[in-house]
């Protein structure tokens, strides 16, 4: 590869050069934020932190579930809930984690 990539991979929102210059300049201005829109921004903080504070609040009463447990039926729903809880905090983790980034780089990530 002599450095040059095609026409089309230039501003395409995937990162095909090493110092990120098809992305990270001035023809591809929509690409230098990393949320655009204020509103799924806003959303971000919103659904990440609520996931976060609610997940967090329900996993000891999932736990205690599995530990009074009597049957295997109950064990097993009472394990699957334990996992949707920690799966869905991971997202909210997930989420929050880029709206904290949108908000501390903003603009200046590609920079």
């Amino acid at each position: 590869n002599n450095g040059i990539i095609p026409l089309p991979k230039v501003c395409d929102k995937s990162i095909d050069c090493f110092d990120y210059s098809d992305e990270c300049n001035e023809e591809c201005i929509s690409n230098k934020e990393i949320i655009a829109s204020m509103t799924v921004a806003v959303s971000g903080w919103i659904i990440g932190g609520l996931a976060v504070v609610l997940n967090l609040a329900t996993l000891p009463s999932s736990v205690k579930s599995v530990q009074k447990s009597k049957t295997n039926e109950s064990l097993t729903n009472s394990s699957m809930l334990i996992m949707i809880n920690i799966g869905d905090l991971l997202v909210g983790i997930f989420i929050f984690t880029i709206s904290v980034f949108n908000a501390y780089y903003g603009s200046s990530y590609c920079e």
